[in-house]
């Protein structure tokens, strides 16, 4: 649970580093909101904790790193993909292509290289690896196969995230992010066998209710825009009128 939290709690960062580095300035309604997202995990993920929960403080640390690395690399996404006018698909293959050259490098030097090309060359699972060929499940064409529809979605779905980030901002991809993160945790609940209590109800209460006033509340000044709009066009149009009479 605390994991889960903390993971959920990246909207905090994002804002965070959108306001200390980056000058960005936010709404009222947005601080509200992002509260109230937190609180509502906090609650549900409280009533579903248990006493024997173990708290690593080594754990906590990375897990806070990454964090902290993450709210940075989404503001820095904005900026590159809006200042430069670079496309989400163009940025996310760049950062993937140098991510792919850091991971392949990490993975030869611990020896995990080979051992991933060796497990991929044969069928079955790791557990299989010592029964007979006949035994085993899964086949090499089946591996590699989920694998490249694995990669395949996964490219897609991080495309969409870099366009939502880079049409509406950092701000609403991590609450974008943070809404999906939930609505897993909630289903799970709601699909398994679960005991639903009180603080459970609250806690998705809270946390739907800050999805929707943040969908309001980016609602009401779109129209109120369009009405200035409006008055601004017909003051500029009255005068030429004049005019040509």
């Amino acid at each position: 649970p605390a994991k889960t939290l903390m993971k959920s709690s990246r909207v905090v960062f994002t804002m965070l580093f959108g306001v200390l580095l980056f000058r960005k300035r936010y709404r009222f309604v947005d601080y509200l909101v992002v509260i109230l997202m937190v609180t509502g995990l906090a609650i549900f993920m409280h009533a579903d904790a248990n006493s024997s929960a173990v708290f690593n403080p080594m754990g906590i640390t990375m897990l806070t790193v990454s964090l902290i690395c993450d709210g940075a690399i989404s503001n820095m996404s904005e900026t590159i993909m809006t200042n430069f006018g670079v496309g989400q698909d163009e940025f996310i293959f760049r950062m993937y292509s140098i991510a792919l050259i850091a991971i392949t490098g990490a993975a030869a030097f611990k020896g995990d290289l080979l051992e991933g090309m060796a497990f991929l060359t044969q069928p079955g699972t790791y557990a299989e690896l010592d029964l007979p060929y006949d035994e085993r499940t899964w086949s090499v064409s089946g591996k590699i196969t989920v694998i490249v529809l694995f990669s395949t979605m996964g490219f897609f779905g991080s495309s969409c995230s870099a366009a939502i980030t880079k049409h509406f901002g950092a701000l609403t991809m991590s609450i974008t992010s943070t809404a999906r993160k939930a609505a897993t945790l909630f289903l799970s609940f709601a699909l398994f066998p679960n005991e639903c209590t009180t603080e459970h109800v609250a806690g998705i209460v809270i946390f739907i209710t800050s999805l929707v006033w943040k969908s309001v509340s980016k609602r009401r000044p779109r129209k109120k825009r369009s009405k200035s709009l409006s008055l601004e066009t017909q003051a500029f149009v009255k005068p030429s009128s004049q005019h040509v009479v």
